[in-house]
């Protein structure tokens, strides 16, 4: 399976230990190097480990820019998106609603969000609470809102 991360799932799977679950689900994740770019040069939430040096991280210029993702969405969900599609990705891992919502609705692309991530990796036995990972989360600074949290916890058979 091919799946391209954007840059806020990254950050905040490896700020409570868990960005392995990506490479333990999915194997290889692609990024952008404009993602690569936001990681490095972005704020720092307690990081497990230097996110541009992650060897199962495949890191890909994507294409040349498109108008539409330019004036709608920040620079990494628009070139996560043109990646996606120039790759032919599976899927895409992204939280922002109106970059998911782009990426689903014009672009067709098959969209998951951390909390899905999450849910899935508790499905396999991976990790035990969905609700104390993304509650740990947003301990740290990451925000996901609580009816995201709510319906994460109803799919992993989880009370609130």
């Amino acid at each position: 399976m091919r799946i391209v991360s954007n840059t806020g799932p990254l950050i905040a799977l490896s700020a409570v230990g868990e960005m392995s679950l990506l490479q333990r689900i999915y194997g290889e994740v692609w990024v952008s190097t404009d993602v690569r770019d936001e990681i490095a040069a972005g704020p720092k939430l307690k990081s497990e480990e230097d996110l541009t040096t992650v060897s199962w991280l495949r890191i890909e210029a994507a294409s040349t820019e498109d108008d539409l993702l330019s004036r709608m969405l920040d620079k990494g969900e628009a070139s996560a998106i043109r990646l996606a599609r120039q790759i032919g990705a599976d899927m895409i891992l992204i939280d922002e609603r109106k970059g998911r919502k782009i990426a689903a609705d014009i672009y067709g692309l098959r969209v998951i969000g951390t909390a899905g991530v999450l849910v899935h990796a508790k499905n396999l036995g991976l990790i035990s609470s969905v609700t104390q990972t993304i509650r740990r989360m947003k301990e740290v600074g990451y925000w996901i809102d609580e009816a995201v949290l709510r319906t994460a916890a109803e799919k992993a058979g989880e009370s609130v």
